[in-house]
């Protein structure tokens, strides 16, 4: 350290960070899943080995590819949006940022793995492709309203009263088979790439028009996303499996694209798949970049940004291969000794533990309470809103698998979810409003969400009375609802408590 260059030093102090908080979304549930398979199941995996690697190989992967994203990707982002910004370019704002949204979502790490596995469990009849590309299309939609908010100032409040209050109408009408995976796909198609693109391009554009405040404005762009995902995703489900026949002969297509053999030719297609995927934001930002706006480049500049392009295309790759190789397999493995052992008290316990444990150590949880407890002139205790999240997580995790267990119907509980949230939306402060919506992203990250999702589907296929694409999915949704009902409660608790002592 001593003989490297101040700049080379100083950024390594400013991705450190970075890796910290990965390691610290990885390590809860590790340390989790270590426990139960030592002292619950007795049992240590003969390739231990492998899953250590693994595990490194995750982590490393995941950071690595956050900071290309960081200082390749991103900053051609927001450069960007500051240049449209500069020229007064509204419109170029609206077709950039929607365009982003769109080539940004289908590269997401959570929302590939649920794709898959909904294609699985549904034995073909929801196309992954397809479903993929209608929740980007949705994400596509829901940015170009969220901007065209920003710059019209539309009172976020009643873009959420009007959205929320049609998503519950809609989940009225929607299969059963799609219910729990609608709400799932709308949280998990806003993650580690979309968040902090959106937050980006919203946040620069409420600061730079007058009469606009970046804690008004500036957030929610996420959250619209989320719930116009929602949406689309259940008329996807009303058209498949109203009106479409069901696919056939699609069991040895599913035993071949779930197969755990990787051979040359299957690393290859992962590798091609991987850059076909993220060629469309690259595409876009150069375009925006080169063509419209004209700008120009030296040689050596245009050869760092190819450079910080394709690093994001590698580790990306590096990432998605070995959390198929390890994470979803080993999800996988625990919801089998769990049905084996059929102790459901076991399944609760597990369910309550990586809620709490992953909701306390993630990183955007505190991020987000101290700026409520900012916001609300520290009226509200970041500590103890944290604790009561991750407390809400872990419970309603709980009682996701006790609804997984014994098939109850999950729609009547998103809907009354999703009335409360209305409700609160009424009641709270308009300054929180954007922070607590977005919150449901901040829960679940890149790795809790494959783990939640191979152990519901595994529990739904081994322990469930009812259908697995029924009851496998849903979790996700619940762990992702109840930090938005948390903050809103308690601030409608703690304002109207501070309102009652404050002198008339």
């Amino acid at each position: 350290m001593q003989n490297m260059s101040p700049m080379r030093r100083e950024f390594i102090y400013e991705i450190w960070p970075i890796f910290r908080e990965s390691l610290q979304s990885l390590l809860p549930v590790v340390l989790i899943i270590g426990f139960f398979q030592a002292l619950v199941f007795q049992s240590i995996p003969h390739n231990i080995g492998w899953i250590l690697l693994w595990v490194v190989v995750v982590w490393l992967g995941l950071s690595t590819f956050l900071v290309w994203l960081k200082y390749g990707i991103f900053p051609m982002g927001a450069g960007l949006t500051d240049e449209f910004i500069r020229r007064k370019q509204y419109k170029l704002i609206l077709v950039f940022g929607f365009l982003v949204g769109f080539a940004a979502t289908i590269t997401e790490p959570t929302l590939f793995v649920i794709a898959q596995k909904a294609s699985v469990a549904s034995a073909g009849r929801i196309d992954e492709t397809i479903l993929r590309y209608v929740v980007a299309l949705a994400v596509w939609v829901g940015v170009f309203v969220g901007l065209w908010r920003i710059i019209r100032g539309i009172p976020l409040r009643y873009v959420f009263l009007a959205t929320h209050s049609l998503l519950v109408i809609a989940t009225v009408f929607t299969p059963r088979e799609i219910v729990g995976l609608s709400y799932d796909l709308g949280w998990a198609s806003v993650s580690t790439i979309t968040v902090p693109l959106l937050a980006a391009i919203g946040m620069a554009l409420s600061m730079n028009i007058k009469w606009r405040s970046p804690v008004v404005d500036g957030f929610g762009l996420i959250a619209i996303a989320s719930v116009i995902s929602m949406f689309f995703v259940k008329v996807y489900g009303i058209i498949v499996f109203n009106f479409l026949p069901p696919p056939e002969l699609v069991t040895s297509t599913i035993q071949t694209t779930t197969s755990s053999l990787y051979t040359l030719e299957s690393l290859f297609a992962w590798l091609m798949r991987t850059i076909r995927d993220i060629l469309p934001i690259i595409v876009i930002i150069f375009v925006f970049q080169y063509i419209v706006l004209r700008k120009k480049s030296t040689l050596r500049e245009l050869a760092i940004n190819v450079a910080w392009i394709w690093g994001a295309i590698f580790w990306l790759y590096a990432f998605l291969v070995w959390l198929d190789i390890g994470l979803l397999s080993l999800g996988d493995q625990m919801a089998t000794a769990f049905s084996l052992k059929w102790d459901v008290l076991l399944i609760y316990l597990f369910a309550f533990c990586i809620g709490f444990g992953t909701s306390i150590a993630e990183p955007g949880v505190l991020t987000v309470v101290k700026k409520v407890s900012e916001l609300s002139e520290w009226r509200i205790n970041a500590l103890v809103m944290r604790l009561l999240i991750a407390l809400g997580v872990g419970i309603w995790l709980l009682l996701a698998s006790y609804r997984l267990i014994h098939g109850l119907d999950i729609g009547p509980i998103f809907i009354v979810g999703y009335i409360t949230v209305v409700w609160l939306t009424l009641l709270i402060p308009k300054h929180i409003i954007a922070l607590a919506f977005d919150s449901g992203t901040i829960t679940t990250s890149t790795i809790t969400v494959p783990i939640i999702a191979s152990l519901a589907l595994g529990l739904a296929t081994n322990m469930s009375p009812g259908d697995a694409m029924v009851e496998g999915f849903g979790m996700i949704g619940f762990a992702c609802l109840f930090p938005i009902i948390m903050i809103m409660a308690y601030t409608v608790l703690v304002e109207s408590w501070y309102n009652r002592k404050s002198p008339k």
